[in-house]
């Protein structure tokens, strides 16, 4: 699993944002699948660096390329839908959120999908009714900080009451330590 965080196009016109806007040519999809990830984490704040078609773009090289992706859509719903994969003979749901970034779906514009605590606990739970194993990733916590906020310790811990098996941090660039709430660890 990769947490793909720029936009696979040629395109030339970034959105206006804070932060750079990160993207590479689409032939770059051939580093992924080099390095033998299969599952690409598309909810962050780079998906949608280059607008929605170019997120929809990015997601498309993806999939054509073997790698299945989760948590970026052609509108709000399908963006939110959990991923079923089976390994080892297990049924795996995995679940992808990002804080309120740029680029995220809005009802019918496409997008990552976003932190929004109520969804992403239906989320959870529908991918643990169908599933062995559900992994939450959630894109989001402060930069280059390394302490996750309250919110977001009580975000993940209300994940793992939802049944999430695992739930992992990503976007801080440093550790921001682990606990284990309920038997279930938190990254």
């Amino acid at each position: 699993i990769v947490q793909w965080e720029m936009v696979l196009t040629d395109g030339e016109t970034p959105i206006d944002k804070s932060g750079p806007n990160l993207k590479a040519p689409p032939h770059c999809v051939s580093f992924a699948t080099a390095a033998g990830f299969e599952v690409a984490l598309l909810a962050n704040n780079h998906a949608g660096d280059y607008g929605p078609e170019a997120a929809l773009e990015t997601r498309d090289h993806l999939r054509r390329a073997g790698i299945a992706t989760v948590g970026l859509g052609a509108n709000l719903a399908e963006a939110a839908q959990p991923l079923s994969i089976e390994r080892a003979g297990f049924q795996i749901g995995i679940v992808n959120a990002a804080e309120n970034e740029f680029g995220l779906a809005r009802g019918d514009r496409a997008g990552g999908a976003p932190l929004d605590l109520p969804a992403n606990l239906r989320a959870i739970r529908r991918a643990k009714a169908e599933n062995d194993l559900v992994l939450m990733f959630l894109h989001g916590g402060n930069e280059h900080y390394p302490l996750p906020t309250p919110r977001i310790v009580n975000t993940c811990r209300a994940y793992a009451e939802a049944g999430a098996d695992a739930v992992v941090c990503i976007h801080a660039h440093c550790p921001q330590g682990i606990e284990v709430h309920e038997g279930v660890p938190i990254v």
